[in-house]
């Protein structure tokens, strides 16, 4: 029986800040988040819940529903906010007196907006940072001879975070270097491959992988994920893995977004090959979704890792690849 263990770090990365002009100068409306709505239309308790299912604490929640509403409401009103002669605020700030900064951007203060949407190191450093702490998982995994669902955070000084989940489950029904590949070629042009994981070994068990890569921050959130489901066979060989055969059942993925992000086109279920058997072959799914800048803000004030405008775009992935003996491989992808 494989033993799987999962390990969290909080990294803490000092680097430093930017400030970006961002457009127009008009007073900032009014926000009443009982009745006003965020993107898609939902309310209030809806992205509320959304968010707490994600994992969020219920003041994050909070937080991040309301920013939503209060977003939406600049570009319904066609408002893009000048907070180019604002002084923005510290990192040091932002870490020691976190509910005072969020209270300030939900009140519009500029200086408050300013950060938030200038600051997000997530988006400049998280998947070469992530591929880091994948060198440490790999270290404990060495050291403790067991499988390790990948579970990675990591804390930015400016309050932003980026986070990746890979788990492998048995359904009760029955190199520091960024890769510029997964092991299956991909529309993706960067990605970081995590460790490895699996499950205890079963004949004819239909195995749930789930993948997990977002990014957040003060000004917004996205995030993908992808859930490929597989039949694991031993074909008459319980102790010969290289006979044993992995099989597609289906992929499914979510994504989501808030604030100064947006969706722009969501691929759910992509799916590459229904059948790999022993180490060589593989299968593979994924969740693609392309994600644009609220035109309320321009992208550079959002201090994206890519150089776009308000309405550009930039693509995220959630991959997930199992080869014919069952060893799942977990990736986060981006397009820039």
């Amino acid at each position: 029986m494989k033993k799987i263990i999962i390990f969290s770090f909080v990294l803490m990365l000092i680097t430093s800040s930017f400030s970006f002009p961002v457009l127009a100068d008009e007073e900032l409306p009014d926000v009443n988040y009982s009745l006003d709505k965020g993107q898609n239309n939902r309310s209030y308790d809806e992205l509320y819940n959304e968010f707490l299912d994600y994992g969020y604490t219920p003041a994050d929640a909070d937080y991040h529903a309301k920013f939503d509403i209060l977003v939406t409401k600049l570009e319904e009103e066609e408002i893009q906010v000048d907070l180019d002669n604002e002084e923005e605020l510290s990192d040091s700030y932002v870490r020691s007196h976190p509910r005072e900064f969020k209270t300030r951007v939900l009140g519009k203060d500029k200086k408050a907006l300013k950060k938030a949407v200038s600051s997000n190191q997530a988006l400049f450093n998280g998947a070469v940072d992530i591929e880091k702490a994948k060198k440490r998982v790999n270290k404990i995994r060495d050291e403790h001879g067991a499988e390790i669902g990948s579970q990675i955070r990591i804390d930015y000084p400016d309050g932003s975070t980026a986070r990746f989940l890979g788990t492998v489950e048995k359904e009760d029904s029955t190199e520091e270097e960024v890769q510029t590949h997964t092991i299956i070629a991909g529309p993706w042009d960067q990605s970081v491959k995590m460790s490895s994981s699996g499950a205890e070994a079963v004949d004819n068990a239909i195995y749930a992988a789930r993948t997990y890569f977002d990014y957040s921050s003060a000004a917004g959130t996205a995030r993908v994920n992808d859930t490929y489901r597989f039949r694991l066979k031993f074909n008459g060989y319980p102790n010969d893995a290289s006979k044993w055969s992995s099989h597609y059942e289906t992929d499914a993925g979510a994504t989501s977004s808030s604030g100064v992000v947006s969706i722009d086109i969501e691929n759910l279920s992509n799916r590459v090959g229904t059948k790999a058997t022993g180490r060589y072959q593989y299968l593979q799914g994924y969740t693609d979704a392309r994600f644009k800048v609220s035109k309320a803000f321009s992208a550079q004030a959002y201090g994206l890792s890519i150089s776009v405008e308000a309405n550009k775009t930039w693509r995220q992935y959630a991959i997930t690849e199992v080869q014919g003996y069952g060893t799942v491989h977990h990736w986060a992808g981006q397009f820039r």
